[in-house]
This record gives structure tokens, sequence and C-alpha cells, in this order.
């Protein structure tokens, strides 16, 4: 029969992700908050990776097909943003690579300044404008 502290620890991790996806990372720090050992959290990690229930791979090119589509942003950001979750740079840097690379930054980047051009009411001071552009990206 399981150990009562596995089977509790084991439930927590499945209704953290039943939520939604979360990285190898995050799942390891909810479960150390709740005071669970490390060998525990070890081994509870290494079943969810085999059964493919926990994939940071995956979790990167999920969210970061959710941000672009939802609320576009700088490469920078998102591999910042991926890295606070946990992620690996090596993760984060072949995900980038395939999901968002850098000819699709630039047009997101020239559809934001028309977005944001057409609202500025500089009053015909291109310069301004410009310069308002410029710190909006």
């Amino acid at each position: 029969m399981p150990d009562k502290n596995y089977q509790a620890a084991f439930n927590f991790a499945h209704k953290l992700l039943s939520c939604y996806p979360r990285t190898v990372y995050e799942i390891r720090s909810k479960l150390m908050k709740k005071n669970y050992g490390s060998d525990l959290v070890d081994k509870i990690i290494s079943e969810l990776i085999a059964a493919k229930q926990l994939d940071d791979q995956a979790y990167a090119a999920s969210w970061l097909e959710t941000q672009l589509q939802r609320r576009p942003c700088g490469r920078l950001l998102c591999g910042k943003k991926l890295r606070q979750r946990g992620v690996a740079v090596e993760l984060i840097t072949e995900s980038l690579d395939k999901y968002y690379p850098l000819d699709k930054e630039v047009e997101l980047a020239r559809q934001a300044a028309q977005n944001k051009k057409e609202t500025l009411s500089t009053h015909g001071n291109k310069n301004k404008s410009d310069q308002k552009i410029a710190f909006y990206l």
C-alpha cells in the first residue's frame, strides 16, 4: 500500500496539473512549499514526466503559441517569462526559434507601431511622433 504522504503529494501535483499545464520547476516549488521531502518530490516529478503529464518543452511551445495569439510581446520578454517559470534556457531558445522566428517579431513590431501611430496626436510633429512610438516599442 502506498505511503499516505506519497499519495497526498501525488494527488496535489495532479490537481495542479489538471487546472492548467505547469513546468517541472513550478510543480517542484509547489510541492516543496507543502513540505514534502525532496526525494518524494523527485519521485513524483519523475513519474509525471514518464507519464508525459509534465513536459517543459511542450509547455514552452504551448505557452508561446497562446502568448502570441492573446498578447504578443518581443522574443526577449517571452524568454524572460518562460525563464521565470523555470524552463531551461536551451528549451526556451529552441522554442523561440521554432515558434517565434525573428521575422515574426519584426512584423508584430511593425503592426504595433502602426497601431500606436494611428492613436497619437502630435499635431503634425513627426519627430515627437517617432519618439513616442520608439518609447512604446
